[in-house]
């Protein structure tokens, strides 16, 4: 007897997933008397395939007691006729059947996830937990948290004889229903980040003439909660909970933008300039940089004969930190680079999460990749270079990081040093309303910087938004530190033109900060500061001034 399944709620108290009813039609093998007879019945009212009735007739000979799916989500009129031959043919079951309803629709698709039917391999590894036709979460939260969600079925109990027949009825264990989840997402923030994400991406395809995607992150600067978690494209999970059709299922996969893939844990990209945060902290508390220190940048780093280019071919002239930090200038980060050990540099990476999952309550986040030189040699079969070490410096060469690695070391960055455990479920409750589990921040490691060294790299992002590279996110209502960064990229069958990708990492209030925003958007062109800033402009102006996005 399946057990209903639990309902998820928004941190605003939004139901985004309950339960809509179907009905189900199912066999008891071990009484059915004449299964060609009682399938030539049923087809007259729902129509069965050839390979159906085989499948059916070789499932009943088997005379199990477990019941034998025919059909699922029958309307009412069938369920009503199927009804009237019951009583004519031993061994048709009728059942109620919830199904998982999605009442936004595409909102938080990627977060909330979705239910598939269970494989014939999972019905025989997951035997007493599974039957023919139950459902199973394949993404997402529905996925991460599908035991809790699941709940645990009834039983008819039933004595048979020494040939299998049914005597008689011996007791009823009823289902128990599964728990209620409680998300950190809140609903405006998620739809504004996720109309403001779709907006641009549109925009740029409209500009570039391919498709693209990207990923808008929101957290809680001061727990790791996800309050907003967007990718493009979308697609719509109710689509899966009635049975997709081949024909949707094939438009999904054969999308080369990838609607079902979660870029904010999914996706692995160069973080460009964004990583200059770590590389200046890093630098600054091992004493190769100063916040009081003046620097000067022509254009171009001779190493060794190997010229590195900053983006400004130009040159910047003489820049403070605080300047450096504005306009992003690379060369200073490539003579930072150069002055450091590589061991020590690598150790730094590390702590800021890099190269490793964040454990936020999704399946299938990607850990992306810290390059070390055993990294490079087992890969590549080459050394590491003093120049892969500048390029490091700058986001740019193999490092790779999931838009979330970024958001979160952006978030220890604004609130002094904690490196914070994302999660999505803040609470889960039991049908019956107790409180099974509260979800506490964690602190998985403290930054060995120090809040001076860090508050510098603050200010500097500061900067960067009120007359730097990130000044198209500024707002007149909200002191905004921001870092931009623009990942070149080579052409690839994925990317034919080898078009940037565009980056921007911030926090807000300055002075106090509250929440985290992190936008990425793929195959942009471009800088960070173009598209991406305004991305998360739009954001904050939805969170602190409640701004619609149409």
């Amino acid at each position: 007897m399946p057990s209903e399944r639990g309902q998820i709620f928004s941190g605003d108290n939004e139901i985004l997933v309950k339960n809509s009813i179907y009905f189900k039609l199912s066999i008891l093998g071990i009484e059915v008397e004449n299964i060609s007879e009682m399938l030539d019945k049923i087809s007259e009212i729902t129509p069965l395939t050839k390979e159906d009735r085989e499948y059916l007739k070789k499932r009943v000979s088997e005379r199990s007691l477990d019941p034998i799916l025919v059909k699922d989500m029958l309307d009412y009129l069938t369920f009503c006729r199927l009804s009237e031959i019951k009583a004519d043919y031993p061994g048709i079951m009728l059942e109620v059947q919830p199904i998982r309803e999605y009442p936004f629709k595409t909102l938080a698709c990627h977060v909330l996830g979705y239910d598939g039917p269970v494989t014939e391999e999972e019905l025989k590894k997951g035997k007493g937990i599974y039957a023919s036709g139950d459902f199973t979460g394949r993404d997402g939260v529905e996925k991460k948290y599908d035991k809790e969600l699941r709940g645990e079925k009834g039983a008819a109990k039933v004595r048979v004889d020494v040939f299998g027949g049914l005597v008689d009825s011996v007791g009823t264990v009823f289902p128990k229903p599964g728990d209620t989840l409680y998300l950190t997402i809140d609903t405006k923030l998620q739809a504004a980040a996720e109309k403001a994400l779709r907006n641009a991406v549109l925009d740029l395809e409209a500009i570039n003439g391919e498709k693209s995607g990207g990923a808008a992150l929101v957290l809680n600067a001061n727990t790791g909660a996800v309050l907003a978690m967007a990718s493009y494209p979308v697609y719509d999970p109710n689509k899966f909970a009635r049975g997709i059709s081949q024909k949707d299922y094939d438009s999904l996969i054969q999308n080369t933008a990838n609607p079902l893939l979660n870029r904010p844990i999914h996706g692995a990209y160069p973080c460009a300039s964004t990583f200059k945060l770590i590389t200046a902290s890093s630098g600054l508390q091992e004493g190769l940089i100063s916040a009081h220190q003046y620097f000067y940048c022509s254009g171009s780093y001779d190493l060794h004969g190997h010229i590195f280019n900053c983006f400004v071919t130009t040159g910047h002239g003489g820049l403070s930190f605080y300047e450096v930090m504005a306009y992003s200038c690379d060369v200073v980060f490539y003579q930072m680079a150069n002055k450091f050990k590589l061991k020590k540099f690598l150790s730094y990476i590390a702590e800021f999460g890099i190269g490793k999952k964040t454990n936020i309550d999704l399946p299938g986040e990607n850990p992306g990749i810290l390059p070390t030189p055993e990294w490079k040699k087992k890969n590549y079969d080459e050394d590491w270079y003093p120049g892969d070490t500048v390029n490091l410096s700058i986001g740019q060469g193999f490092v790779e990081v999931t838009p979330l690695q970024v958001a979160r070391f952006t978030m220890a960055v604004a609130n002094g040093g904690k490196l914070y455990r994302p999660y999505v479920v803040r609470q889960i409750n039991s049908f019956s309303g107790n409180v099974v589990k509260v979800t506490k921040p964690i602190n998985e490691h403290t930054l060995s910087i120090s809040d001076s060294n860090l508050n510098a790299v603050r200010e500097g992002m500061k900067d960067a938004v009120i007359y730097g590279t990130a000044k198209q996110a500024y707002c007149d209502f909200i002191t905004i530190a921001g870092k931009t960064g623009t990942a070149e990229n080579f052409p690839t069958p994925e990317n034919p033109h080898g078009r940037n990708h565009t980056w921007f990492t911030s926090f807000a209030p300055y002075q106090k900060p509250e929440i985290v925003v992190t936008v990425l958007l793929e195959k942009s062109g471009g800088y960070g500061g173009e598209y991406s800033a305004r991305v998360a402009k739009r954001i904050y102006e939805a969170k602190y001034r409640n701004t619609p996005i149409k």
